[in-house]
């Protein structure tokens, strides 16, 4: 069940290439308002971010760092390298979540817990959802991968081959039940981390599944709405960035912090605190630092971080849209970001190193549609990997290349 093909044809059909429309003379398809406010109803507020002090990392600044609005722009062509069809209509439920494990890609079942593998063509697919719990979230690396989940109420941590078959016994991980986890590699290690009610929580798992003592990120504060993105920064570190709704006033915050298997190196950083939503959605490395994907409302706010995670540059606001699925850093600086339009159709958005977009949106629908929407995505060597439910609910995996300069 595996096409290919280096020209738009048949097959682009499938990505529902064409039926996206040109804009009309005069339209540029972008439009920024760089005075950086809306004047819209329900807009107020919008730009009252702070940016962190590196003397005093837990009380945000005076100083508001530029964000910038972007409009919908109508859709462009949709030229790809190459399209696989991992799954045939039906045969699985919508995935997300795209990761590298070894040679072969990993990806996550949105509603359904579980994780697939697959070959880099789209071939030698798992048959099924390989589940291990409630809410399962896999790390994978060169040669294997590890879960963390929730069984029975209790927050456990499992390892498989990369293949996913199991290896060895669950390891308790907290007897909490949280509302949201993250796991990531380093290297045979991984850090996993959760929040309960009052605490955000890290945790190191070892090698021989030997555990480090559990340490917090967020300590003695009634929250919700926790949501948390972990990445991998160096051989001996990752970083973190997590939002939260405090209870007690209802603001949103937004946090990023280094840390490795037994603590945080440095202080958390504030980056929003807002009557605003701020959901953390994505994180991920780039050439001077960190691009921090936010859901504000309805909105994708791309954020562009310091080594450290401090607020630095121009953020950019991309409006018409309805969900955000994530971003991919390419190691020539460009970024692709994945959302669901307002008009109901799933598409893609070049921008350059510095957050601004790129051309158009590339729209992979010709019209709204009442199937799962999905996407997850990665970057690769020449590009972009992108796995996508497509109307006829197939899982397709095609691959972009970069713009270039």
């Amino acid at each position: 069940m595996r096409a290919k093909t280096k020209r738009l044809g048949s097959l682009a059909l499938l990505l529902a290439c064409f039926g996206c429309s040109d804009p009309g003379p005069g339209e540029s398809g972008v439009g920024i308002d760089r005075s950086g406010s809306t004047n819209q109803p329900g807009r107020e507020g919008r730009n009252d971010s702070k940016k962190s002090d590196p003397g005093r990392q837990l009380e945000p600044s005076d100083r508001e760092p530029t964000v910038l609005d972007v409009a919908i722009s109508e859709c462009a062509p949709l030229i790809f390298d190459s399209c696989e069809i991992v799954y045939p209509a039906g045969a699985i439920s919508a995935l997300h979540r795209l990761q590298k494990i070894g040679p072969r890609w990993l990806a996550e079942g949105v509603w359904d817990s579980g994780f697939v593998v697959f070959d880099a063509d789209g071939g030698d697919a798992s048959e099924a959802l390989v589940t291990t719990g409630t809410l399962d979230r896999a790390a994978p690396s060169a040669k294997d991968i590890h879960v963390a989940t929730i069984v029975d109420g209790r927050l456990v941590h499992q390892s498989y081959d990369a293949s996913g078959n199991r290896r060895g016994d669950a390891v308790l991980v907290s007897d909490e039940t949280p509302d949201e986890i993250a796991i990531a590699r380093l290297d045979d290690a991984s850090l996993v981390v959760w929040a309960t009610p009052t605490d955000v929580v890290a945790r190191g798992i070892g090698d021989a599944s030997g555990l480090a003592e559990p340490f917090h990120l967020e300590t003695d504060v009634w929250k919700d709405g926790f949501r948390v993105s972990v990445i991998k920064n160096s051989d001996d570190e990752l970083a973190i960035a997590w939002s939260d709704r405090r209870v007690a006033d209802s603001h949103h915050r937004v946090f990023f912090v280094r840390a490795d298997g037994s603590g945080v190196r440095g202080l958390p950083r504030i980056l929003f605190d807002s009557l605003v939503p701020h959901r953390v959605v994505d994180l991920q490395r780039t050439i001077d630092g960190f691009a921090l994907l936010l859901e504000e409302g309805d909105d994708a706010l791309v954020v562009p971080l310091t080594e450290w995670g401090d607020r630095a540059g121009t953020s950019y606001r991309f409006l018409g849209l309805s969900r955000v699925y994530g971003l991919a850093v390419h190691t020539s600086g460009e970024m692709l970001l994945a959302a669901l339009r307002d008009d109901g159709r799933d598409a893609v958005l070049r921008l350059d190193p510095s957050g601004a977009p790129r051309g158009r949106w590339m729209c992979l629908d010709t019209h709204a549609s009442a199937k799962e929407h999905s996407i997850g995505l990665d970057a690769t060597e020449k590009g972009y990997a992108v796995l996508f439910r497509s109307p006829l609910e197939q899982q397709l995996l095609f691959r972009l290349s970069v713009a270039g300069p």
